[in-house]
């Protein structure tokens, strides 16, 4: 194994308050195209849609002390997974995969109901984010979806002030 090169870090003395302000990116624009807005000087580059948006909501949610899924609380009229499902819809993936754990059946049953657009993936045991995806991902191709090139975004489904402007900076 090759010996590793030792990371070279230059640290620049700058004034930032002096520096123009760039913009933010746009979420998603008008016809459904993904666009990062026009920065000043810069190259124009499309966002890429991503192949998957993997919404993780297999957890307890053992802090709520509620026999109620964590995710199927209500928010405003709406489950917390159902504000983020919408939102995460807006990034025209290839795949919106959820992820169910904890009482899987009862949140299945209610994004059947909502969103039966979207694709399921059970993680038997809760072993954090990481091992999410990789479950998520192995069903995915168990089943025989096979993902697009294009990042895969990962989101929390307990997290109902998600927006699409927020997704959009990730691409």
């Amino acid at each position: 194994m090759a010996a590793r090169q030792p990371l070279k870090l230059e640290v620049q003395d700058r004034d930032l308050a002096a520096e123009p302000r760039v913009p933010a990116r746009e979420s998603v624009a008008a016809a459904g195209i993904l666009q990062r807005s026009k920065v000043p000087g810069a190259e124009e580059t499309p966002m890429t849609s991503p192949a998957a948006v993997i919404v993780l909501a297999a957890g307890e949610g053992t802090r709520m002390k509620s026999q109620t899924p964590k995710v199927l609380h209500q928010v405003c009229g709406r489950s917390l997974v159902g504000h983020v499902v919408p939102v995460a819809q807006t990034l025209n993936a290839a795949n919106v995969v959820v992820v169910l754990g904890h009482q899987r059946d009862v949140v299945a049953d209610h994004l059947a109901q909502f969103f039966p657009d979207v694709l399921l993936a059970v993680q038997d045991q809760q072993n954090g984010t990481g091992h999410a995806v990789r479950v998520t991902l192995a069903q995915l191709a168990d089943q025989g979806v096979q993902l697009t090139q294009g990042p895969v975004v990962v989101v929390s489904g307990d997290s109902p002030l998600l927006s699409e402007a927020t997704l959009a900076l990730l691409l």
